[in-house]
């Protein structure tokens, strides 16, 4: 709760995870997940890329400013990596390594979610708070064993799109970044890993004076931000919550947070 500032820790996955979108309200969020039965070898990742290689946010930032544009961007997909096609759309895909799932905030056990075809597919965006745009073709829209939705939610296919995300439908994610803002942030980051964070990984300014970042698995909050003391960011901040030294603990979520 960034109102005052408290934490409630959620679930742990062994696995992949991209959070796609929240729902206005914050209740409900849409994650892309991978679970690959052997695991992803270091000497796989590309050494150039900083996200894997201990680089600074503004890094990051700078290299997929560069990379960005793919080079096959009108690629299509491989016709047997297709969704199940069937009249009604009435036969889920069957499960796989990968998966899109909606799920009650700060939970991953899923209220519903689609099998995708592997990175082809999957992920989307929530479409106000009844309703889901998913990355998937018109036939891949059925969750998987047919789960329940509510008959006020609505879901929709916004198509698989391999040569990069809509930039449209970046700006309607809850959490993208904004346009304005990104040089502003980019060197508040460049100002606290200076003062002593190791790395910032995530900066943000909420409402009027308050600014949110986080580093070394720790979240900050700093209200009245833009009248602290050049240089002293880092130690004026309050320490919302430190995850540095958690472990795996199984958890169950509460029945209210499996159902609608």
């Amino acid at each position: 709760d960034v109102e005052n500032n408290t934490f409630i820790h959620g679930q742990w996955m062994r696995g992949g995870i991209v959070l796609c979108d929240l729902t206005p309200d914050g209740d409900k969020i849409l994650y892309f997940a991978t679970q690959y039965h052997r695991p992803l070898q270091q000497d796989s990742l590309p050494a150039t890329n900083p996200l894997f290689s201990g680089g600074s946010l503004k890094e990051i930032y700078a290299y997929g400013l560069k990379h960005q544009k793919k080079k096959r961007p009108n690629r299509k997909i491989p016709t047997y990596m297709g969704g199940a096609k069937s009249p009604g759309n009435t036969v889920p895909k069957p499960p796989s390594q990968t998966w899109t799932a909606l799920s009650k905030s700060p939970y991953f056990t899923a209220l519903a979610f689609w099998p995708a075809d592997g990175t082809w597919t999957g992920g989307g965006v929530f479409n106000g708070s009844h309703g889901v745009d998913l990355f998937e073709d018109e036939h891949s829209l059925v969750p998987h064993n047919k789960q329940n939705l509510p008959k006020y939610f609505e879901t929709r296919s916004i198509g698989a799109h391999p040569g990069g995300i809509p930039v449209e439908m970046v700006k309607r994610c809850a959490i993208a970044p904004s346009d304005t803002m990104t040089d502003k942030l980019l060197e508040l980051s460049s100002q606290l890993e200076k003062q002593g964070l190791a790395r910032c990984d995530w900066v943000f300014e909420y409402g009027r004076d308050k600014l949110l970042f986080s580093g070394e698995g720790r979240l900050f909050s700093l209200n009245g931000w833009s009248q602290c003391k050049a240089g002293q960011l880092l130690e004026t901040a309050d320490l919302v919550a430190d995850f540095s030294k958690l472990e795996f603990e199984e958890l169950r979520a509460p029945d209210n947070m499996q159902s609608w």
